[in-house]
């Protein structure tokens, strides 16, 4: 088997089999689980070892298919943890584990892929997809905070000398977010359209708010950042805010 169709084997079979025991449950949630273990790793080490060649379209189309195969395998797998009565606690369970691995090993490393292309479908793409498990932030904070203060203190993604997991853990998932913020911010320059936002998920209507709202970053955004009066919630398109200076009083 070529390199590529077994890397395209092992990428959609998992997800295929998920489709089927959320669907239908029987042996298809053990199969799941066994198709993005023992299965891939089975393939690791009988697959090809010589480097493939890689072209500008190399993968492509593939990763496309991964990312449009990710909006069916997440609603059906939560439908099928949460709702599915033909389904037993073990059935759910697994169906639970295989969707996790498939959904941080395949499919967020094929969105990081997708927000790298240079065209915009595939892009919006990738940036959708980090939504969609609420990460959108980081389709700003990578490219723009970690890209550019990468192994220095003001990257919150790179580990400092001698930090722990879980205070790393912490550090980056809340200043990721944070910085992500303030970069999108500064990004969108008072020249992005307000995007109506949910009132019931979400409402920053003064400075004080804004400031307890960024309190868990690791550093505070100052007013001049904010002075454009523009704020991306989540740092991406797809959920944003507009604040306008006008409602924050002056101290």
């Amino acid at each position: 088997m070529r390199p590529m169709m077994t890397f395209a084997f092992a990428s959609l079979l998992p997800a295929f089999l998920l489709v089927l025991a959320s669907g239908f449950g029987g042996i298809f949630p053990f199969a799941s689980v066994l198709s993005i273990t023992v299965v891939v790793f089975i393939l690791d080490r009988i697959s090809n070892v010589e480097p493939v060649e890689v072209s500008a379209d190399s993968g492509h189309d593939l990763s496309l298919l991964i990312g449009v195969v990710h909006f069916v395998v997440l609603p059906m797998s939560i439908c099928g943890i949460a709702q599915a009565g033909h389904l037993s606690t073990l059935d759910r369970l697994l169906i639970f584990i295989c969707a996790g691995l498939w959904l941080g090993q395949v499919s967020n490393s094929n969105a990081h892929e997708l927000f790298h292309r240079s065209s915009s479908g595939p892009r919006q793409l990738g940036v959708a997809i980090y939504c969609s498990l609420l990460f959108g932030h980081y389709a700003s904070a990578h490219p723009k905070v970690h890209y550019v203060y990468v192994a220095t203190d003001r990257d919150p993604i790179s580990a400092q000398s001698g930090e722990g997991f879980y205070r790393f853990l912490i550090r980056a998932w809340l200043g990721g977010f944070h910085e992500g913020l303030v970069a999108k911010t500064l990004h969108l320059g008072g020249k992005a359209s307000t995007v109506t936002l949910v009132s019931s998920l979400c409402s920053i209507h003064s400075r004080r708010d804004f400031d307890r709202f960024c309190l868990f970053g690791h550093r505070r955004v100052n007013r001049a950042r904010c002075a454009a009066g523009h704020c991306s919630l989540c740092a991406d398109p797809v959920v944003s805010v507009r604040l306008r200076p006008a409602l924050w009083p002056s101290s």
